[in-house]
């Protein structure tokens, strides 16, 4: 890794500047602690022996499921220290013959309080191989006992290592065949190959990669392996058919503009088709049924294409894309009452539920709030597209947001009026009958 200064001496007129000094490893586990870097003040830490023996305790206590526990001098535990830096990777300790596949293992950092942070790692087998360390893949299984390190910060205001604790009952790891999950955002399935290659052809050092990388991976093989079942499954087929020619049909009806607004919420439903999805990396499924949760899905999303409409040029009625609905209905004058019922489709990672009135001005409901922030609703190409400027106002829950393009849709089919029967049980249960 180079470690180059951020600091460079003063050049004076017609004198060369002074040549950048390369820190000691010590002098940058400080800078790190400083900047509150701790990735890497520990990448540093497994790196270099001298950071090691600057920043371990004098004693470290060392614990182990069957209770067993006590003290042993920071010495004795470094000099059977188990972790080594290769590449981006951190591997075990130790090195391997020519030829024999290095043992690496998968590490995870947390923060559990303000002056600690823990370390959890645990022996695993990857998908790829890598001489130089650089590119590995995504874990297919853990394979040993879950370990963490714990390192705390003391009054030279950096961190400690002073505890090793052998299979915590915290671990984050579930040991045997891990499952892909998506951790990225990227609406187009070539997009994450095309930067996959991108992280894999890095010549330098850049060990940031290392985690977007197998994110990338992880998604390009969940995308890959939903694609095969629908491929190879006739029912799933037919509804993926279903869709395209839905979609060609209303685009043959839609402006320009509308016909590319549809194809990104396109894009963004079937980057949707991965956020429940407990795959494994040995193609299997567990318990979870792949091919009813794909047919669900596959088939609402036909029944919503089936509602949508080509254009509208009236803010009246309701307006869907993949996130959800907004209803808007004339209240008077030119006052319109919009009603929004969104989430993210991804990870469900935000709801949006809003309702307030809003004032009509040519082809655009807006509203300015107090902080100085809007929200505008346009009318255009046939489609509603809503703009939203954040400048502090949360208007519909934790992180959620109205933005985006929506399309004309035909109302659900109310649900038919409850039976006598099932009233007559529910009015029995209020009073407390049977």
């Amino acid at each position: 890794m180079s470690l180059i200064s951020p600091a460079s001496a003063l050049a004076s007129p017609g004198r060369t500047e002074a040549p950048r000094i390369p820190p000691t490893p010590v002098a940058a586990a400080l800078q790190a602690c400083r900047s509150n870097a701790f990735d890497s003040f520990f990448r540093l830490y497994v790196q270099f022996p001298e950071v090691r023996a600057r920043f371990t305790a004098s004693r470290i206590h060392s614990a182990s499921p069957d209770a067993s526990s006590g003290f042993v001098s920071g010495a004795e535990f470094l000099g059977r220290f188990p972790l080594v830096v290769h590449g981006w990777n951190y591997a075990f300790a130790g090195a391997s013959a020519p030829g024999e596949t290095r043992q690496y293992v998968l590490a995870r950092t947390r923060h559990p309080s303000r002056t600690a942070w823990h370390v959890d790692w645990i022996a695993a087998k990857f998908d790829t191989s890598s001489a130089n360390g650089k590119w590995i893949g995504v874990p297919v299984e853990l394979t040993g006992v879950p370990m963490r390190l714990d390192f705390v910060a003391t009054d030279d205001g950096c961190w400690h290592l002073t505890e090793a604790v052998t299979a915590p009952k915290d671990t984050p790891f579930q040991p045997g065949i891990q499952s892909l999950h998506c951790a990225v955002r990227i609406d187009d399935a070539d997009r994450y190959r095309w930067e996959l290659r991108r992280v894999e052809s890095r010549l330098d050092d850049h060990p940031d990669d290392m985690g977007v990388g197998r994110d990338l991976a992880a998604c390009a093989k969940l995308h890959g392996m939903i694609e095969a079942a629908i491929r190879d499954d006739p029912d799933l087929t037919r509804l993926s058919r279903a869709i395209t020619h839905r979609l060609t049909a209303l685009g043959a009806r839609q402006t320009s503009a509308a016909r590319s607004a549809l194809a990104l919420d396109q894009q963004r439903f079937q980057r949707s088709l991965m956020r429940d999805q407990n795959i494994l990396l040995d193609g299997s499924t567990e318990n979870r049924d792949l091919h009813d949760d794909l047919a669900g899905r596959l088939a609402s999303r036909l029944d919503i294409l089936g509602r949508i409409k080509p254009r509208q040029n009236d803010f009246s009625g309701s307006w869907s894309n993949v996130s959800g609905t907004i209803d808007i209905r004339h209240q008077q004058d030119d006052t319109y009452e919009v009603d929004a019922s969104l989430a993210d489709p991804y990870f469900l990672g935000w709801t949006c539920e809003f309702d307030e009135a809003m004032p009509r001005s040519g082809n655009m409901l807006s509203r300015t709030y107090p902080l100085g922030d809007s929200l505008r609703l346009i009318l255009q190409d046939g489609i509603l597209v809503v703009e939203q400027e954040d400048a502090g106002s949360d208007y519909c829950g934790a992180g959620g947001s109205l933005r985006g393009a929506y399309f004309p849709s035909h109302p659900r089919p109310e649900l038919p009026p409850q039976s006598p029967i099932f009233e007559n049980f529910e009015n029995s249960a209020a009073n407390g009958s049977a």
